[in-house]
């Protein structure tokens, strides 16, 4: 996919996407010779929907990517269907976050529970703030964004 189809499905600017692959915040994207056209394969352009995400619910562009790597080691492997993205409660002025991949619906409760019971075991405020992110739909989001790309016609 090039660069423009890629940015209006993860409804960002081009200019954006341009800044964050050139900063290396983009997993599984060399940074090329300025000027050159962009290509993304479908791993690389659901990382960018997924980062764009992400940096809409509040991340840094930093973290978000640093989530993104994790998640493509992942999907290596056995593609995660949820990512689980929760804020801790601030520690000596110190804010985390907490990532859980799940395969399987059957284990969304089972990852919530374990962050739970990672905050009582770091005797940390409970966390108040998750996100829980289909990236099943996101990668169709993607696909379907790249077929009509390949017909030539818009998303």
């Amino acid at each position: 996919m090039d660069a423009r189809a890629v940015a209006a499905a993860a409804g960002i600017e081009v200019t954006t996407l341009d800044v964050w692959v050139h900063r290396g915040r983009v997993p599984g994207m060399e940074v090329g010779v300025r000027g050159r056209q962009r290509d993304f394969d479908l791993q690389t352009a659901t990382g960018v929907l997924l980062l764009a995400e992400l940096v809409r619910f509040g991340l840094g562009v930093a973290m978000a990517s640093q989530i993104i790597r994790e998640t493509r080691k992942l999907s290596a492997s056995a593609p995660p269907k949820w990512l689980l993205v929760t804020r801790m409660q601030p520690v000596s002025g110190k804010e985390t976050v907490h990532t859980s991949h799940m395969t399987d619906d059957s284990e969304v409760p089972q990852g919530i529970a374990r962050v739970y019971e990672k905050a009582a075991d770091l005797k940390n405020p409970e966390p108040d703030i998750f996100v829980l992110i289909n990236l099943e739909a996101l990668a169709n989001k993607m696909r379907a964004a790249q077929e009509a790309q390949e017909m030539g016609t818009a998303v």
